[in-house]
């Protein structure tokens, strides 16, 4: 198989079950550059070729020195909206072994983050999901692959709650509130 791959799977999937949603799930193209352009132009390509696309997911793995900028996070997920696809915040962590802070520092700049994506997501209609790569620091796959430890999750090794497990109820509860 060459480069017709992803087109492959995407028309195979299809034909393996017509009710299926299908979506291009990547890293690093959440917000704006050469990556989500390159990520939007295939997609394009691959939409009007007639493949059966449904959706795009944004895997969110960002760290406290390499997350986007939450405007540039919600123009992404507008264009591909305008291609007729759903928009997926499909695997957010964020790491904080990049930081300079203390630790309470670099936890609530954490929360800051996931508490801005989510409410990139919650404003923006196409964003029909919002998924964490995990929930407790204790079962993380960052420091098995960086080395270092790290605390990218909402709820600490101990299962205890973290300020980025209060910030996204906070941002759901002003969702609420305003409905």
């Amino acid at each position: 198989i060459g480069p017709e791959y992803i087109e492959l799977a995407f028309r195979w999937a299809h034909e393996a079950d017509p009710q299926a949603r299908l979506f291009y799930n990547d890293y690093n193209g959440e917000g704006l550059g050469k990556k989500s352009d390159a990520i939007y132009e295939l997609i394009q390509k691959l939409l009007q070729r007639d493949v059966p696309i449904n959706g795009v997911g944004l895997q969110m793995h960002v760290g406290l020195k390499n997350s986007p900028p939450p405007t540039d996070v919600s123009v992404n997920i507008r264009r591909l909206a305008a291609l007729a696809l759903d928009v997926h915040i499909s695997e957010m962590d964020v790491k904080i072994q990049d930081g300079t802070g203390t630790q309470a520092e670099n936890l609530a700049a954490q929360a800051k983050i996931y508490q801005d994506m989510l409410g990139v997501c919650l404003s923006e209609g196409s964003c029909r999901a919002f998924i964490l790569w995990g929930f407790t620091d204790k079962h993380s796959w960052i420091p098995g692959f960086t080395g270092k430890p790290d605390a990218a999750l909402i709820f600490d090794k101990s299962y205890r709650p973290k300020p980025a497990y209060n910030a996204l109820r906070e941002r759901l509860m002003q969702r609420e509130q305003k409905r």
